[in-house]
């Protein structure tokens, strides 16, 4: 989807004053002294002078990046479900999670240098530990906060286990998962500088701690604009795709059970849910006297409906 030409406009004259600002300052005024803040024309020169090198650590950056985000990401999703799904598993679990999670990212750098066998695969652990920790506790509270009458009604219908995590908890926990993925990318953005700066060999974090050894403050300015444009594009990424997989959150009020129903194919749900929440609304009680009667039926495409009825 295409955003409105209005809002385009206003970033780009908000842009257009930021970069004018900065100029001011430098070039004009030299308010911000140079070398050591260089203006706009010296920073595009040096980026221009060096882009082969820039790219080069642009790729690696990327790499050890999307490497330690998406091995968190991964493992974060499998802990948060178990321990989402399974009252036993966080019980055991959560001690872990609250120990590991508020300890900063930077403490664990030395540690890494110590008994890493790479400086890549520690900062590849430094990267996925923040990952991991943001979208675990995103994906536990999600699942552990999915009404119980859900699983009921799956239940009532035989649905498997299996069904009900990846039909009904993970389905209502998508909003909360994604809120974590996108907290993750933010952690691992950070880790990722933390890390090339003390540790590997090449990357846009490198290169800056070896420009600014140099006394090129020019360069280690390129490396910066490049970091944030880098950075920038990748929440947008995520921000589409997050507005993507839940555009079924601006529809009806029970969108999100419409939602369920299409992932899980299991379409006899709604007329046992529909029951028991109208059954609510009219302020009936569970009862020995209700029952349901499910009579499934297909039709001339052979997809499988289902008629209830209350005795």
């Amino acid at each position: 989807m295409r955003l409105p030409k209005a809002c385009t406009r206003r970033k780009a004259v908000a842009l257009f004053l930021l970069f004018t600002g900065y100029d001011y300052l430098t070039l004009k005024t030299g308010i911000l002294t140079q070398p050591f803040v260089p203006c706009i024309n010296f920073i595009l020169n040096a980026a221009w002078i060096d882009r082969a090198m820039i790219l080069d650590c642009t790729v690696h950056t990327l790499g050890l990046l999307f490497l330690g985000y998406f091995s968190g990401v991964a493992l974060g999703l499998v802990t948060g479900i178990v321990c989402g799904y399974s009252r036993k598993a966080r019980y055991w679990i959560d001690p872990v999670i609250k120990f590991l999670g508020p300890i900063p990212t930077s403490t664990w750098i030395p540690i890494m240098m110590v008994i890493a066998s790479s400086l890549f695969g520690g900062a590849v652990f430094i990267i996925a530990l923040g990952s991991w920790f943001a979208v675990t506790v995103a994906t536990m509270n999600g699942i552990a906060n999915v009404d119980r009458d859900y699983f009921d009604a799956a239940r009532t219908l035989g649905a498997s286990e299996r069904r009900l995590i990846f039909g009904v908890a993970i389905p209502h926990a998508m909003p909360s998962i994604l809120s974590g993925c996108t907290q993750a990318m933010s952690s691992s953005c950070t880790a990722i500088m933390i890390a090339e700066m003390l540790g590997v060999k090449s990357g846009l974090g490198w290169y800056m701690n070896w420009s600014k050894s140099w006394a090129s403050y020019d360069k280690m300015f390129a490396a910066l604009f490049v970091i944030c444009f880098i950075f920038t594009v990748v929440t947008k990424v995520l921000d589409r795709i997050k507005r993507h997989v839940l555009r079924w959150q601006n529809g009806a009020e029970n969108g999100f059970f419409n939602r369920t129903l299409a992932v899980c194919g299991c379409g006899r749900i709604l007329a046992v849910y529909g029951s028991v929440w109208a059954l609510q609304r009219a302020g009936a009680h569970r009862c020995d006297d209700v029952s349901f009667d499910i009579k499934p039926d297909c039709d001339a495409g052979g997809n499988a409906w289902c008629h209830s009825s209350i005795k």
